[in-house]
């Protein structure tokens, strides 16, 4: 079994720290003594509610699903594999594990933050970045923090970089950012045991049998490793440098070193350095505040929708108001020109003037005052007073009324103010205007 679970790592790119490889290897030698370790090989990757059945204490132990103080804890511990939908205690966990307890976190309403409580020398590139996508896209939703207790190394600090935060133990150590892929030579082996391996593949020509052990490497199939190798290494580094901020070359001078908490510190791929406890508890305390504060902000921002409807109200009001009073004091304003002595002695001057122009009672006394008088024109009917004083009169009756009638409603195309002003007149019963006619 152990073969099997190191060949998941032959002839494929690997996000693995080269200083941990004791550590790597003794990982899944131990994963590979489990006794439950075939039938979680076999098991089916259960969709839906399945893969959380809380009736199920086999599934519970080997997919922790762990909420403290508001804090979901998601282990990262071990050899990181891909195709498997498990943890086992420090030796190995799953990429589809972490991804479906990060996405449990996010919609359960119980969870406030999100921990990745961090142990790995890291693991496969295969899931690795498909994960990473997906905590990056996630960010805003819930505070999400790493913990590197003790070590982050490859693919396990590209879930580390990916979250909102990064911190570590004294002792601790992050990095390894880079990617390997093996090749092992066995020809000069076998030609001292007198054996030789003969391939016959096809098409002839082909590359059926580039990159086997019992042939050295060629240059063309090595470049074509290279190649491989430098696409996963690409992707790493923008990773980190979008998760961290960082600019892609401060990333690739990293050169794939591991570092220490001071030195990780210095270099931007650690925020601080804290006991495991205390870091998690201040995180938790951090969280809940950052809660909060996004509650009030939507309280707030239904307060302003509330507030803004409140204020579209208060405008139409404030115009109605506005229009109320700038009838008023118009209506003052034409009434005290035609009230004035200036008004009474030239009446038909007087109200052009208050019509068509935009002057103050004051200005329009003083320009008529020095035109001439008109000729009082005799009354009829039961009129009495002076022509101004009957236009003001019936000015302020036209005025007074909810809808006054001056003629200028109607729907006729080509009429000017001249019409308007004329029908207005009329209406005042200033003698020379005539009335228009309604059908």
């Amino acid at each position: 079994m152990y073969k099997a679970l190191l060949s998941r790592f032959s002839d494929s790119p690997s996000l693995v720290s080269e200083s941990q490889i004791k550590y790597f290897e003794g990982c899944l030698h131990a994963l590979s003594q489990s006794p439950d370790l075939s039938a979680l090989l076999d098991a089916k990757a259960e969709d839906g509610d399945e893969f959380w059945d809380p009736k199920d204490p086999f599934l519970a132990a080997r997919r922790p699903y762990i909420v403290r103080g508001g804090v979901l804890q998601i282990p990262v511990a071990g050899v990181l594999l891909n195709n498997f939908p498990w943890q086992i205690g420090g030796w190995a966990t799953g990429y589809q594990y972490i991804s479906r307890a990060f996405q449990r976190g996010l919609a359960d309403p119980e969870v406030s933050s999100i921990a990745f409580v961090i142990n790995s020398p890291g693991g496969n590139t295969a899931e690795c970045f498909d994960l990473t996508d997906r905590i990056q896209a996630a960010k805003g939703q819930k505070p999400v923090g790493a913990f590197a207790y003790e070590m982050a190394f490859s693919a396990a600090y590209a879930i580390a970089a990916s979250a909102d935060s990064i911190v570590m133990s004294r002792t601790g150590g992050v990095g390894s950012i880079g990617c390997v892929m093996m090749h092992v030579d066995f020809s000069k082996a076998m030609d001292a045991a007198g054996v030789k391996v003969t391939f016959v593949s096809a098409p002839e020509g082909g590359h059926k049998t580039d990159g086997n052990p019992y042939e050295p490497l060629g240059d063309e199939t090595r470049a074509r490793m290279q190649a491989r190798v430098d696409e996963s290494y690409q992707t790493f580094v923008s990773t980190v440098a979008n998760g961290r901020g960082m600019t892609e070359d401060a990333v690739r001078e990293t050169k794939a070193l591991t570092f220490t908490a001071t030195q990780a510190l210095s270099n931007g791929l650690a925020d601080e350095v804290a006991p495991f406890d205390e870091a998690l508890a201040a995180f938790a305390a951090n969280s809940t505040e950052k809660g909060t504060e996004m509650t009030e902000k939507s309280k707030q921002t239904d307060d302003t929708s509330v507030d803004a409807s409140t204020h579209q109200t208060a405008v139409a009001n404030a115009e109605a108001k506005g229009f109320a009073e700038g009838v008023s004091a118009e209506r003052g304003r034409i009434n005290a020109i035609l009230s004035s002595e200036e008004g009474k002695a030239r009446p038909k001057a007087a109200l052009s003037a208050a019509l068509k122009t935009d002057m103050t009672a004051e200005q329009v006394t003083a320009f008529i005052a020095d035109l001439p008088e008109e000729k009082a024109e005799a009354s009829t009917g039961s009129n009495t007073g002076s022509q101004a004083e009957r236009n003001a009169q019936n000015f302020d009756a036209a005025m007074s009324a909810d809808n006054p009638d001056v003629g200028a409603g109607d729907d006729e195309s080509g009429k000017g103010t001249e019409d308007d002003v004329t029908a207005l007149a009329a209406n005042f019963g200033l003698s020379g205007f005539k009335s228009r006619q309604t059908t």
